[in-house]
C-alpha cells in the first residue's frame, strides 16, 4: 500500500485548519499553543504530544 502524504497526521490537521479558514497563528491562539508548534506538526517535523493532540481534536470536534 502506498502511503498518501495527505493521510499523515500533520496534513490532516492542516486540512482541518484550512477548511475553517484559520491561519496557523489563529489555530495556535485558539488552542493555547505556539505558532512554532503548529508549524512543526503540520510540516511533520514533530508529532503532537497527547495533550496537544487532545486540544486539536476537541477544537475541531474530530478524532485523529
Amino acid at each position: 500500500m502506498i502511503n498518501n502524504m495527505d493521510d499523515t497526521l500533520g496534513k490532516k490537521i492542516q486540512m482541518l485548519r484550512i477548511k475553517r479558514s484559520h491561519t496557523q497563528v489563529e489555530l495556535a491562539h485558539r488552542i493555547g499553543e505556539t505558532l512554532d508548534t503548529i508549524n512543526k506538526i503540520e510540516s511533520e517535523k514533530i508529532e503532537p504530544n497527547r495533550y496537544v493532540l487532545e486540544k486539536i481534536q476537541k477544537y475541531f470536534k474530530v478524532k485523529l
